[in-house]
């Protein structure tokens, strides 16, 4: 088994401590009940009945969203400048850039990730939280969890964020 950078092995790393049980599960676009191995049989009979809360973002009423207590609208493909694998047998990475506007209240992954670390500096704020303490035991400040997600207001929405990547990579061949 690989061992992982904080030390733990393999598929351990995503197994949470017995003195920290899990409290909420925020799956995006995977459908962890139909595309897990077990799904419904594991998943819904032994991580279920742990979790307080469970929030799903997606385009479509997948499976997992029929199981969760809360249903994010995201956006679709064509609704997003974003990356895609055509297919999981090639080695290109395709670029596509929004040729629609999302309908209703869908946002993108990058849009909806980014409000939470805004609402949840917001609530900290409002309840003088400073901080907290990571699984790692790193001590993570709360007034910057946007900065750090959005590398301090440079990568702010799905069109700067594909601009960096475009940037940052390397054309082979």
């Amino acid at each position: 088994r690989a061992v992982s950078r904080h030390g733990r092995q393999g598929s351990d790393a995503a197994r949470p401590r017995p003195d920290s049980p899990p409290r909420v599960l925020l799956e995006i676009a995977g459908n962890i009940l139909r595309r897990s191995r077990g799904g419904q049989n594991v998943v819904l009979g032994t991580l279920w009945p742990q979790l307080e809360k469970i929030v799903c973002m997606d385009y479509r009423m997948s499976y997992t969203a029929q199981y969760s207590d809360i249903l994010l609208p995201a956006t679709q493909h064509y609704e997003k400048t974003t990356f895609n694998m055509p297919t999981p047998w090639t080695m290109f990475l395709t670029m596509s850039d929004a040729v629609a506007p999302p309908p209703g209240e869908a946002r993108s992954e990058w849009e909806v990730l980014a409000a939470i670390c805004r609402t949840l500096a917001e609530r900290a704020a409002a309840r003088t939280l400073e901080s907290y303490t990571d699984r790692n035991g790193m001590v993570r400040r709360y007034d910057q969890l946007w900065d750090n997600y959005t590398l301090q207001g440079a990568l702010v929405d799905d069109q700067t964020v594909a601009a960096d990547m475009l940037e940052s990579s390397v054309a082979l061949g």
